[in-house]
């Protein structure tokens, strides 16, 4: 009897499942049954799920540091703004009580 190895779509949903912890919910019946039963595949599906992890959390960190950078430079600019005002204001009474 031939052994029907997960084809390549079947490896890449089953890592994505493990590296984003559903395994359990969204691995199907038949591709469990399979892994148990094939080192081979097995090894395929855990060197992809390590690699989505990594790249996960790399994704994750650049999205933090993006949201940090960003509100950064808001604050800066909100700071400014409210220096321009001030100054106005200053100048604005300044002038008109020497008028």
């Amino acid at each position: 009897m031939e052994i029907q190895h997960l084809n390549i779509n079947e490896v890449k949903q089953c890592a994505d499942s493990i590296a984003m912890g559903s395994a359990a919910e969204s691995v199907s019946d038949i591709s469990k049954k399979h892994l148990k039963e094939c080192e081979q595949c097995q090894n395929l599906v855990n060197k992809e799920a390590e690699f989505l992890k990594i790249k996960y959390s790399k994704e994750i960190a650049n999205c933090l540091n993006n949201t940090k950078s960003t509100t950064g430079n808001k604050n800066i600019w909100i700071v400014i703004m409210l220096a321009i005002i001030v100054v106005g204001i200053i100048a604005f009474t300044f002038l008109t009580d020497n008028i």
